[in-house]
């Protein structure tokens, strides 16, 4: 379960992983979280208001897609369990469809500014890497197996060759 970070306290005051994990020696994970200096800009500035009514779920689990539903009354900060892993490069996030961009917080977890009312929230894990191999392991595979067939052809048809030319001898 998670819930809106609308009482969080947040610190961006971390200049670089160091000091990041220094931070996270001495807080309280539910009502603060740290945030590393360079995501000040997708976080922006965050007016959080808190209201027991604002909620996230989530509605849909794979390992490669997780979709959650939000509603808040005001713009809200979430703090999600999941390992920042390529965040915005592999792992891709949207807001009702539309690209947003996560925030790694507390060094290793995903966050998220999420704009106030009912959103649906979808990550996607889409390594551009894995695709891209896939398709030259496909292309290759194609290949060696048109090569096998022509060269198993090609045989078939020398063979028949050399057993005319014999016969003729």
């Amino acid at each position: 379960m998670y819930c809106l970070l609308s009482i969080f306290i947040l610190k961006l005051k971390a200049k670089n992983a160091d000091e990041e994990m220094a931070s996270l020696t001495d807080f309280n994970p539910s009502t603060t979280v740290v945030i590393d200096e360079r995501f000040k800009d997708q976080v922006g500035d965050l007016k959080l208001s808190s209201n027991p009514e604002n909620k996230i779920e989530l509605t849909s689990f794979h390992p490669d897609k997780m979709v959650y539903s939000s509603s808040s009354s005001g713009e809200q900060f979430v703090v999600f369990s999941e390992i920042w892993y390529k965040g915005n490069v592999d792992w891709k996030v949207t807001i009702d469809g539309k690209n947003a961009e996560m925030v790694r917080v507390n060094y290793l977890l995903r966050g998220l500014k999420i704009p106030s009312g009912n959103h649906k929230i979808e990550f996607t894990f889409h390594p551009t890497a894995h695709y891209t191999g896939n398709m030259i392991t496909t292309a290759s595979s194609i290949l060696l197996i048109l090569l096998l067939i022509g060269l198993f052809g090609w045989h078939i048809k020398n063979k028949n060759y050399q057993e005319q030319f014999e016969d003729k001898a």
